[in-house]
């Protein structure tokens, strides 16, 4: 490592650090210089699950880092509203806050009981959203700061009817019961994007991570239910993301809700260990995801050259990609809406305009695919859709996990990046 920390003089607060995600963030920004405050309701070892404050706390001590327990139930407000002062009162400042610690239950919704409904809220949104509040002051007055939520993949949304029987995320949240657990998480998400627009000028960033399928946590360990086919990632990999979301400047790097693998492969950061002292001897499995196949695009989103959304149509966007092993390919748009007002100029209003000729609009054609500049290339050799035929159309593409597919791509001359989600079914 070098004498220069990406964190040294900065003071974190990390909940549900006894163990898991939490507690391998906190080691690994102890590691860059931070003093932490290591938040949880275990305080000893022993408990129902591995893991407590003091074992985090004594792999900071020998690691040479400075850490605060503070033994807090995040879902009673009075505990929450000791942890900011508490932090302040032995560090003197507050420069990031990591509300990691959550609540889940996974039983089918028609069982949630008005507890479990309060937990899940109380644990999950209202406690991210109150040490918010409390750190923000500090943050200003000091002109900066980063706040980091936890999230969850749990928090997409499932596809409508009809369904089909070998989706895998639709045999998820039909079997795995987690729509109380995803509703608050993304309810979460939605919170995050909101801090992070009513503070862009202020020099604070707001960012909502998750890990890209399972991290083999203390706690996830407990839940089981995971087969071969689960994407399973190293906790360090979410260490090094959340590393990534609370040191650089908001003005580059806020409102995200990010998955952890793709953050970094975006960012060209490789993961280290938990000490910094050394990349992590771990690649990812060569995945089991391929362009063939049939998916049904879940999300649409149109930014800006300043990254500000243009055009989404969200969970409402419809449309089917499909790719066969000899590279013929079929699509088909839907665009839910052609009577919205539009916000575009040049080459993006004329597309626009075409679209919304139809509510349907279909080409076809054949595809390149180059893994090593991971660019596919649409040939188009049919279309409804006015002035397309003949056209090539080049998308950068990714797989976040094997069965979610997104592709971004410059739209028209000013900067323009459209990003389509898309989900495997079939």
């Amino acid at each position: 490592m070098s004498s220069a920390r990406l964190l040294d003089s900065r003071v974190a607060i990390v909940t549900g650090a006894s163990r898991g995600i939490g507690a391998a963030i906190a080691r690994r920004f102890a590691a860059e210089g931070a003093k932490v405050a290591i938040v949880a309701r275990t305080v000893q070892p022993g408990g129902k699950l591995p893991g407590s404050l003091v074992e985090t706390a004594n792999l900071i001590a020998r690691a040479g880092g400075e850490c605060l327990m503070i033994k807090a139930d995040l879902a009673d407000p009075a505990d929450r509203a000791r942890i900011v002062p508490e932090t302040i009162a032995r560090f003197g400042r507050l420069d990031i806050v990591v509300n990691n610690a959550a609540w889940s239950r996974f039983i089918p919704i028609w069982d949630a009981s008005p507890r479990h409904t309060q937990l899940a809220l109380q644990m999950n949104l209202l406690g991210p959203q109150e040490i918010a509040q409390q750190a923000l002051p500090v943050m200003r007055a000091q002109g900066e700061g980063w706040i980091l939520n936890i999230s969850s993949a749990s928090a997409d949304l499932p596809p409508p009817a009809p369904w089909r029987e070998d989706d895998r995320y639709v045999a998820f949240n039909r079997d795995g019961h987690a729509t109380l657990y995803g509703t608050t998480k993304a309810a979460l998400d939605r919170l995050t994007a909101g801090w992070a627009v009513e503070l862009s000028r202020e020099g604070i960033a707001a960012n909502a991570l998750a890990p890209v399928g399972a991290v083999a946590s203390e706690g996830a360990l407990a839940v089981g239910g995971w087969d071969e086919n689960d994407h399973i990632e190293p906790v360090e990999a979410m260490a090094e993301a959340a590393l990534q979301l609370c040191h650089r400047p908001a003005s580059g790097l806020s409102g995200n809700v990010a998955r952890s693998l793709p953050l970094l492969d975006r960012l060209g950061v490789d993961i280290r260990t938990l000490d910094g002292a050394a990349l992590l001897d771990w690649k990812a499995p060569a995945p089991a995801a391929t362009l063939v196949g049939t998916w049904a695009l879940s999300s649409y989103v149109l930014r800006g050259a300043d990254g500000s959304v243009i055009h989404p149509m969200g969970p409402n966007a419809c449309g089917q990609i499909h790719y066969d092993g000899a590279g013929n390919m079929a699509c088909s748009l839907v665009n839910p809406d052609p009577t919205a007002p539009r916000h575009f100029e040049g080459d993006t209003a004329a597309f626009e305009a075409r679209l919304a000729y139809s509510r349907y609009s279909s080409y076809f054609g054949t595809y390149d695919l180059d893994r090593e500049s991971r660019t596919v290339r649409h040939h188009v050799t049919g279309s409804s859709m006015q002035g397309w035929a003949g056209t090539t159309v080049a998308r950068d593409y990714r797989f976040d996990g094997p069965d979610r597919l997104v592709l971004s791509a410059n739209v028209g001359a000013g900067g323009m990046v459209a990003e389509l989600a898309w989900r495997r079914i079939g």
